[in-house]
């Protein structure tokens, strides 16, 4: 079970400064902010805690102006709203 659940494991986003923007990746996405007043960070979660089903889930969250723009590797989404994974 150890194997399938590190292959269902979500890639980790690291988060860098680099003179005043941030820069995101986890291999698969490259996220790149640019705006000083915006601010990027990660959201985690385990979905199905205490089954067999029990995942890992990582969105890398973006922020500008109340709006947030969420990715987790393939999947983006643009929106005001806060959003758990």
């Amino acid at each position: 079970m150890g194997d399938v659940a590190a292959l269902l494991a979500p890639r980790p986003f690291e988060i860098v400064d680099v003179d005043g923007s941030k820069h995101a990746t986890n291999g698969e996405s490259n996220i790149a902010l640019l705006e000083t007043d915006g601010r990027m960070f990660r959201r985690r979660a385990v979905k199905g805690f205490g089954t067999e089903n029990a995942r890992n889930i990582e969105w890398l969250v973006v922020e500008i102006a109340g709006v947030r723009v969420y990715v987790d590797g393939k999947n983006i989404v643009v929106t005001r709203a806060d959003l758990n994974p």
